[in-house]
C-alpha cells in the first residue's frame, strides 16, 4: 500500500471512531436527557433539571427523567416536581433542535404543582404564544397534588388523548379537592375549544361533597368562557359560566334530591374563585323546596355567600306555619348569609318575611340536617337561634296581635304577646 493511501486510512478510521464517540457520548442518557429538557425549557421560559435519566432510541426515541424540578428563572422555588416524566420524542423534534415542538407522548408520575407560581409564570406567558407542544398520542399523569395554599387537590389523574395548540382539547380529569374537613372528589369529563384565553371550556360528569355528618352526589354539566384577569393579576375571569346539576344530599335522615342551575360572573385568583353576580334557581321535593335567588359566593380557605331571593311555596313537610301568616301562597322572601369553614359547620344568617311578619336569626346547616331526618319522631322545630315579629297569630280560636317570639337552640321558643 502506498503512503498516501495509508495515511488516508488511518484518517477516515480516525474520524470514524472519533465519530462514533462522539455520537456515544452525545446519546447517554445524563448528556441526551439535559440537553431534551433544556429544549423544552427555553420553549417554556423554565428551567428544567432532574435526578437521573434513561432513554431508548430504536424506533421513536425515548426518554424517562426521575426526580423532576421546573421553576423559572431565579426563582428559589420550583413551580413543579414530579417523581417520574416520561417523553416519546419523534427524530424530526430532535433533528431540529426544538424548532419542530412535536412531542408523541408525555406522561408524568406524581407531579406536585404549586399554584401561585404557576398562575403567575402562566400570567406572563406571550399572548397567542405558539411554543405549546404538539402531543400526538397525548398526556397522562397520575397520583398528582396540586397546592393551592388553603386548599389542595390530591390523586389528580389527567388522560388527555391528544393535545395541540390550535385544536379542540378533550381530556378525563379525577382527584378530590381537600379544605380543612372539607372534600370534594370529583370524576369530570373536560373539553376546550383551544388550550388559550378567550377558549370555551365544557365540564360533564360526576363530583360529591362530603364532611361530618353529611355527603352530597352530583351529576352535573358546566360551561364557561376563560378571560385574562384582571391587569396585574395572576388569575383568569370565568364569563357567562352556566351549571346545571342533578343531585342527592343524605344525613342521617332520608335522601332528599333536588336540581340546581347556576349562572354568574366569576373570577380565580389568589386561591379563590369568587362568583359575582351569580344567580341560582333550587328545585325540590320533599324537605328541599324550590327557591331562587341572586347574589355572591367565594369559596377559597374559606366559604363565603349572600344570597337574597324567595322561596316559591312553604313544603308541606316543614312545620306548619299559623295563620294568617300559613294561609298565603306568595313567595317566601329570603336572603342567607354565611361566612366561615368550607364544611357549612359555623353560623349561616337567615331573614324570611311575609306580610310584616318577619324573622331574623342563625341556625348551623349540621344541626338542621340532623333534625330533619328525625323529623317524624323529634322537635318540630328546627334547632335555631332567632326573633321573629308578627303582627298577628291565631291558635286554637284565639288572636293575638304584636307577637314576638324568641327562638333559642337549647331552650325552644319564648312567645312574648
Amino acid at each position: 500500500m502506498k503512503r498516501r493511501s495509508a495515511i488516508a486510512l488511518i484518517v477516515v478510521v480516525v474520524l470514524v471512531l472519533a465519530t462514533a464517540l462522539m455520537l456515544r457520548w452525545a446519546m447517554r442518557p445524563q448528556t441526551l436527557g439535559p440537553q431534551v429538557l433544556g429544549m423544552t425549557g427555553r420553549a417554556l421560559g423554565l428551567e428544567i433539571s432532574a435526578r437521573d435519566f434513561d432513554y431508548r432510541l430504536r424506533g421513536t426515541p425515548q426518554l424517562v427523567a426521575r426526580g423532576v424540578s421546573a421553576r423559572v428563572p431565579g426563582a428559589r422555588a420550583p413551580l413543579l416536581e414530579a417523581e417520574r416524566v416520561f417523553v416519546s420524542v419523534p427524530w424530526s423534534t430532535l433533528r431540529s433542535r426544538g424548532a419542530e415542538l412535536t412531542v408523541q407522548r408525555i406522561e408524568v408520575d406524581a407531579p406536585r404543582l404549586a399554584l401561585q407560581p404557576f398562575m403567575a409564570w402562566w400570567s406572563q406567558r406571550p399572548p397567542g404564544d405558539g411554543r405549546l407542544p404538539t402531543l400526538s398520542d397525548g398526556l397522562l399523569i397520575e397520583g398528582g397534588e396540586v397546592d393551592g395554599g388553603s386548599w389542595r387537590l390530591r390523586d389528580v389523574r389527567v388522560d388527555m388523548p391528544r393535545f395541540a395548540r390550535d385544536a379542540r382539547v378533550r381530556g378525563a380529569v379525577s382527584g378530590s379537592w381537600l379544605a380543612a374537613s372539607f372534600e370534594v372528589p370529583f370524576h369530570l369529563q373536560v373539553t376546550m375549544t383551544r388550550p388559550a384565553m378567550g377558549a370555551g371550556v365544557g365540564i360533564a360528569g360526576w363530583a360529591g361533597a362530603h364532611a361530618q355528618g353529611w355527603r352530597l352526589d352530583n351529576r352535573l354539566v358546566a360551561s364557561t368562557r376563560l378571560e385574562d384577569g384582571a391587569q396585574g393579576a395572576s388569575g383568569v375571569r370565568l364569563q357567562r359560566l352556566r351549571l346545571s346539576s342533578a343531585s342527592r344530599v343524605e344525613s342521617d335522615g332520608p335522601a332528599q334530591e333536588f336540581a340546581l342551575g347556576l349562572a354568574a360572573d366569576g373570577a380565580y385568583a389568589d386561591g379563590s374563585l369568587v362568583l359575582a353576580p351569580a344567580a341560582l334557581a333550587l328545585r325540590g321535593r320533599d324537605l328541599v323546596p324550590d327557591l331562587h335567588g341572586r347574589g355572591r359566593l367565594a369559596l377559597g380557605a374559606t366559604l363565603a355567600f349572600d344570597i337574597a331571593g324567595a322561596i316559591e311555596q312553604w313544603p308541606a313537610r316543614w312545620p306548619e306555619l299559623p295563620a294568617p301568616i300559613g294561609d298565603s301562597d306568595e313567595p317566601l322572601p329570603f336572603r342567607a348569609a354565611y361566612a366561615g369553614a368550607t364544611d357549612l359547620s359555623d353560623p349561616l344568617r337567615l331573614e324570611l318575611s311575609r306580610n310584616h311578619a318577619r324573622f331574623e336569626g342563625k341556625l348551623r346547616v349540621p344541626a338542621v340536617t340532623v333534625w330533619s331526618g328525625a323529623l317524624e319522631t323529634g322537635s318540630p322545630l328546627p334547632p335555631l337561634e332567632g326573633h321573629l315579629v308578627v303582627p298577628r297569630i291565631d291558635i286554637a280560636g284565639a288572636s293575638f296581635h304584636g307577637v314576638e317570639i324568641t327562638f333559642d337552640d337549647d331552650n325552644g321558643g319564648r312567645v312574648d304577646p
